[in-house]
């Protein structure tokens, strides 16, 4: 018999290790987000996606990215307390960062026009809205270049001094960005980042001489091809061990 739980006192069938948020998303139900993204692992941060659990677990308002989806489980998107919590944070994001185009957009789905018609200050097209995303990719597929610096009012993300040089140049923190404040261009033979101050060179062809990739993301593909081929003659255990190490140096 299939595992089920409630989202908006609508039943839906769940698969073993799917939160909350994957089966809201599946079935066409809206939920709010800013730190999730589906290349990366939840985080639970900007508690945007927060829903209000009534039963099958500690009732309250819980990130629905983080909630695991049980039998049993009974949940609202729209309660509200929801809404209520939901509308305090979305304003108060607007006020940080007036007019941020994917906050508006945020904002409207959510119903919150008056939010948006009451604000004032300069238009920002493109902030960095601290959401982690960047970071998050940079440990998760990078080799943490990138990381918060600082507290309060003056939190922001940065490449500590040292940290550059280790830039593969993969540019998963680009494209897991929500605003597109995070951008690198290609200027003779290298890529460069002017948030972080990174510059990354290219790999040319040496057949076409076109650029391709970068040096330091050619260079760790070689690495895990060379452990690949070694590992074949090692039991599946001992292979694993034996990738991990050598693709983490």
């Amino acid at each position: 018999m299939a595992k089920t739980i409630s989202i908006d006192m609508r039943e839906f069938e769940f698969d073993a290790g799917e939160t909350v948020l994957s089966v809201a998303k599946r079935n066409g139900i809206f939920i709010p987000t800013l730190c999730y993204h589906e290349a990366l692992k939840p985080y639970g941060a900007c508690r945007l996606c927060l829903v209000e659990v009534l039963e099958g677990d500690k009732p309250g308002l819980h990130a629905s990215c983080l909630l695991s989806a049980k039998q049993g489980l009974v949940v609202l998107t729209v309660s509200d307390l929801v809404l209520k919590v939901r509308g305090v944070l979305i304003q108060l994001l607007l006020k940080r960062y007036p007019k941020e185009k994917s906050l508006m957009d945020i904002a409207k789905a959510c119903g919150i026009e008056d939010s948006i018609s009451t604000l004032t200050g300069e238009h920002q097209e493109k902030a960095c809205l601290l959401c982690g995303r960047c970071v998050r990719a940079c440990e998760e597929m990078g080799r943490s270049v990138i990381g918060f610096v600082s507290r309060g009012s003056e939190r922001a993300v940065d490449a500590p001094i040292g940290s550059h040089k280790e830039c593969l140049g993969c540019r998963a923190c680009e494209n897991v960005c929500p605003t597109g404040v995070v951008r690198f261009s290609l200027h003779d033979g290298v890529i460069k980042n002017d948030l972080w101050d990174i510059t990354v060179d290219m790999a040319v062809c040496p057949i076409c001489g076109r650029s391709f990739a970068t040096v330091p993301l050619i260079d760790k593909v070689k690495t895990e091809l060379e452990a690949l081929s070694e590992a074949i003659s090692m039991c599946p255990a001992c292979r694993r061990a034996e990738l991990l190490k050598r693709i983490c140096v």
